[in-house]
């Protein structure tokens, strides 16, 4: 950043840079696209009415891998009348998408986009659906509030080979389709890519050039400059315009919300970004804050082995996320995969090239090519080929690590140097202890053997590893690379719902195992920000640190889960007094009331710009990405209504939080009963407020109807009050037996402004019986603790009072109990506590040279505490999977940074 070059240079730079950034967009990320619209030759043979019981359907297979719209040829006259456009898979005819559109709203494509009062044209419905080259898919379009006329063309003379067969009110129509277009969306195709590169590398060489006759006669193009005065120039300009352009956007043009507390959040957000973009691009760098570019061989490694843990968790993601079981070989598979490569991206040039790595490499290439040739005709769908795949690349990656381990035996043998002086004795067998008690009784099932050998093969490369010092910070990086990826990856394709989806589940299918997720990231983030700080005992050169906690803290709070915020407090405490060790007295006082401080200060600036951004930044994109269990609103599916309500909004989201967190009742919070055109009647009324008013207000106590103070009517019944001035339901109860006593509790009916009626609110009453604090676990552990035996069990499940099979335990220490019998149950709850005493013994001795440490004692003390109430023991839960990397150098830690521990 302070590195001196001339003016000309820094333009060039800057020139490369931009041009960079458009080139890498096209390829090979392929962020820009284009639309390839197919269709036929529009040579239509007659017409059909779709309307009523008369639906129109029609066959197609899919040519690209993602359709925006389907357009059907439409004739007549219609003025917001509606249809709807159906979407399924031909082989099982699973609905894929359900889109109903007015014909006053079609976007105008081209031409032959129909208009009402235009003769005839495409309506072109938007589904934003992503296809698979090649399978067949159907779509059914019938009319809702008036019949219409679809015109169809025959097949043969269409020249639209993707059509198959159409149907008319169910009877086939052999030889015709409906004159249809699909528009598909996708990255620039390959020609046109290489040309606009092509061209983009013209520009830049002429550019170039320019510079180069230019630097000669303006002399102060000549005069030094630092690279940050460059990057000053570029950044700060296009920060504040993005800030203007965006507040205007969210404020005078209120294209997002209406709300006033969303327009205000939204802002505020915009200028706290933009406040610390400026900050981070005109700070002053010291030498020890600068950036580095300058990476050694070694940094290059410890990167490689960062990223393939990322991708390791990113394959543990999937797994949980699969709903099959060769979904799930297939993601266990993947996370072997890519730790086995994060080991071998760590040997030195000896250690890969040798006689022992190749004599195995082609004896695990041969193996894997006999398992593939055998194996192949057995495999019944492109799924297990997949998983068949991944075996097959996983064998080589087996042969290597065996080779490596036969070589350093060999070695270690041949010059007598044996590295077992590092080894903590007592903890390495209650660890050996646990795993064999584990593998004895697994009871068939494969992951406690993966378990055991993914530690075992990592502590064997951490015996022999010079470079072992690096380890514990090389897992906290890949850590917050899987978090950054997955924050990026929600921020483009996962929207945020607020009604089916308002405990945001990030990258999974259930908010459950997201907070176990983010429990996990808040160990990392937390380590950082307080080791940063105990190093420096400077806020200002925490702030990057602080961005890091802040972003992971409010993601952590968007899933609302009482059980993970145990986790994470329990975890937060013993970090904050742990990382207090260094001070004594009034000193450590003040350290931990600056961490504390900071940590506060983080979530409160980082909340308004991250739910601004995870609300903003995924209808723009308007690529959703859901999973198959997964069910969102149209809206957020298929429409470019940024203001929909189905998105999340601040008071929705401070309704469900309070809730769910403190027990606050819904209707206390109304932070959207302001809107720009000003106060909502319709939404928040004071009932005691109406029954108290005069007549003049709205409300006749004497039996006249009810009025809203903006003169709208609320309901067509009389309000009335008893003599003492009581509320008087405004219905008689309807059902049989006696009312319920919260039938006279103003406080349970509300105003629906769609009928224009109170309604009496019968799910809170249900909603207050089955209130329970534990979300059912209780049944759940008591089920699990009555049928623990000493055998243990072949299957995880036991069976609940009401003869369901549960899934899991929600406990770690139940469900090994309840696996493997009360013995081995004791067992691991005796490990899992000499793992914490371990942890805290080895993050005192490391933290003296190692800036991570602290992230075994996070991770140990988060895993012991979040397993009381969900199961995160599996090597293929994220939480599981850093567990087994952390024990390595809990049982490994005597060692000092850069010496022989060789004895």
């Amino acid at each position: 950043m302070r590195h001196l070059i001339t003016r000309a240079q820094a333009v060039r730079y800057a020139i490369y840079a931009i041009l960079a950034v458009i080139i890498l967009s096209i390829f090979p990320l392929r962020l820009i696209k284009e639309d390839i619209t197919t269709t036929g030759k529009e040579q239509p043979s007659g017409a059909v009415e779709v309307g009523g019981e008369n639906v129109v359907l029609q066959q197609f297979i899919a040519e690209y891998d993602h359709i925006a719209s389907i357009g059907v040829y439409i004739k007549g006259d219609y003025y917001d009348d509606k249809l709807t456009l159906r979407v399924f898979k031909q082989d099982n005819s699973a609905l894929l998408r359900e889109v109903t559109v007015s014909t006053g709203d079609f976007e105008r494509v081209d031409d032959k986009t129909y208009r009402p009062g235009a003769e005839g044209g495409y309506a072109d419905v938007f589904i934003n659906l992503d296809t698979k080259v090649g399978d067949g898919y159907f779509y059914t379009l019938e009319g809702v509030t008036a019949d219409f006329e679809v015109l169809f063309e025959m097949t043969g003379n269409s020249g639209a080979a993707n059509n198959g067969l159409m149907q008319y009110s169910g009877e086939n129509r052999e030889a015709y389709n409906v004159m249809t277009r699909y528009t598909y969306t996708q990255p620039m195709r390959k020609i046109r890519s290489l040309i606009y590169i092509a061209a983009l590398l013209a520009i830049g060489a002429a550019l170039t050039l320019l510079m180069n006759f230019l630097e000669k006669k303006i002399p102060a193009l000549g005069e030094l400059c630092t690279i940050q005065w460059i990057i000053k120039m570029l950044m700060n300009p296009l920060i504040v315009i993005g800030a203007v352009i965006a507040i205007i956007f969210i404020g005078p043009l209120h294209i997002f919300s209406i709300y006033i507390s969303d327009i205000v959040l939204l802002i505020i957000g915009v200028l706290i970004l933009a406040g610390l973009l400026l900050y981070a691009v005109n700070r002053s760098y010291d030498s020890g804050d600068a950036p580095s570019f300058k990476l050694t061989a070694a940094d290059l490694q410890s990167l490689a082995q960062s990223v393939c843990i990322a991708l390791a968790l990113w394959a543990c993601v999937e797994y949980m996320n699969a709903l099959y079981e060769i979904f799930h070989d297939i993601a266990w598979r993947k996370m072997a995969f890519f730790l086995g490569l994060g080991i071998i991206v760590t040997f030195k040039f000896k250690e890969l090239v040798n006689l022992y790595n190749g004599v195995l490499l082609i004896a695990g290439i041969i193996c894997a090519r006999l398992y593939y040739t055998t194996n192949l005709p057995d495999m019944v769908d492109e799924y297990h080929v997949e998983a068949m795949m991944w075996t097959c690349r996983l064998i080589p990656v087996i042969f290597i690590m065996i080779a490596y381990i036969i070589r350093c035996i060999v070695i270690a043998i041949r010059d007598k140097q044996y590295p077992f002086k590092i080894v903590s004795i007592p903890y390495t067998l209650a660890c050996i202890a646990m795993a064999a008690g584990m593998v004895i009784r697994r009871h068939h099932e494969y992951w406690p053997i993966l378990m055991s050998v993914i530690t075992a093969v990592f502590a064997f490369r951490f015996l022999f590893w010079e470079d072992r010092g690096r380890f514990i910070t090389n897992v906290l990086n890949g850590i917050l690379i899987h978090f950054a990826g997955c924050v990026i990856f929600c921020l483009m394709h996962r929207p945020y719902s607020a009604y089916t989806y308002v405990r945001f589940p990030l990258v999974f299918h259930t908010v459950t195992i997201t907070a176990e997720y983010m429990a996990l990231i808040m160990c990392a983030a937390l380590v950082k920000l307080f080791e940063k700080y105990n190093r420096t005992r400077e806020w200002k050169r925490c702030i990057g640190e602080m961005c890091i906690a802040g972003v992971t803290s409010v993601y952590m709070l968007f899933t609302m889960s009482r059980t993970a915020m145990i986790g994470v407090v329990s975890m937060g405490l013993v970090m904050w007094v742990a990382y207090s060790f260094k001070d004594a007295g009034k000193a450590r006082i003040r350290s931990l009331m600056a961490m504390a401080v900071m940590l506060t200060v983080s979530v409160i600036v980082c909340f308004p710009p991250v739910f601004g951004a995870q609300r903003i930044l995924p209808a723009l994109v308007a690529e959703p990405r859901i999973m198959e269990i997964e069910t969102y609103p149209q809206d957020l599916l298929v429409s470019n209504n940024y203001g929909s309500e189905d998105y999340i909004t601040f008071s929705k989201f401070s309704k469900i939080f309070f809730h769910k967190m403190f027990g606050v009742d819904e209707d206390k919070i109304k932070l959207d009963a302001y809107t720009i055109n000003g106060r909502r009647d319709d939404v928040y009324i004071d009932k005691m407020e109406l029954l108290n008013s005069t007549t003049d207000a709205g409300i006749s106590s004497s039996g006249g109807y009810a009025f809203g103070t903006g003169g709208v009517m609320l309901t067509g019944e009389k309000l009335m009050t008893d003599a003492n001035g009581g509320f008087v339901p405004p219905h008689e109860y309807s059902m049989e037996g006696e009312p319920p006593a919260e039938w006279w509790d103003i406080n349970y009916w509300a105003y629906d402004p769609a009928s224009g009626e109170w309604v009496f609110e019968y799910w809170k009453i249900e909603a207050e019986q089955s209130e329970d604090v534990s979300n059912g676990r209780l049944d759940i552990f008591r089920s699990y603790f009555e049928q623990l035996n000493y055998e243990g069990h072949e299957e995880m499940g036991a069976t609940l009072p009401n003869g369901e099979i549960a899934a899991h335990a929600h406990n770690i220490y139940l469900q090994v109990a309840y696996d493997g019998g009360i013995i081995i149950g004791i067992m691991f709850i005796i490990w899992c506590f000499c793992t914490c005493v371990q942890a805290l013994v080895v993050f005192l001795r490391l933290r003296r040279f190692d800036p991570s440490a602290g992230i075994v004692l996070a991770v140990s003390v988060m895993y012991a505490v979040c397993g009381l109430t969900e199961w995160v023991s599996h090597p293929c839960n994220p939480v599981g999977m850093i567990l087994l990397l952390i024990i390595v150098p809990l049982a490994l830690y005597k060692y000092e940074p850069k010496t022989d521990e060789t004895v």
